[in-house]
């Protein structure tokens, strides 16, 4: 597998555009992973980590405690945060020598995620 270098926001840039605070995932593959937690206005938990050096990406989906969606992926190579009116939005593009997708993920009144993957 080709390795892509993978951008993300500074934390710094998360911390002042989102309002977020850092979980402490402790090292990862080649690095520290870093997460974050978002919570939707009916309860709902995700749980985002990403290690940059490794080019990957989870998210864990929780309702009322209990684990809805859990999705771990390689190749990533864009990481983007943003707001839709005043629902948060994390898109992840993926790009692999076999596959290419996208990944969306928006937190507000509840969770929205949208992936899309196709063979390149």
């Amino acid at each position: 597998m080709t390795i892509r270098e993978f951008a993300v926001p500074t934390d710094r840039e998360l911390i002042d555009q989102l309002g977020i605070t850092f979980d402490d995932e402790g090292p990862g593959r080649y690095g520290i992973v870093r997460a974050f937690d978002l919570t939707a206005n009916n309860g709902d938990v995700m749980k985002i980590s990403y290690d940059i050096p490794g080019g990957s990406f989870r998210y864990r989906w929780s309702q009322g405690g209990q684990l809805i969606s859990d999705s771990f992926r390689e190749g990533a190579v864009l990481l983007k945060a943003y707001f839709v009116g005043e629902d948060i939005a994390i898109s992840v593009t993926f790009d692999t020598d076999g596959l290419r997708g996208s990944l969306e993920i928006t937190v507000g009144d509840a969770i929205k995620v949208r992936d899309e993957m196709f063979f390149s």
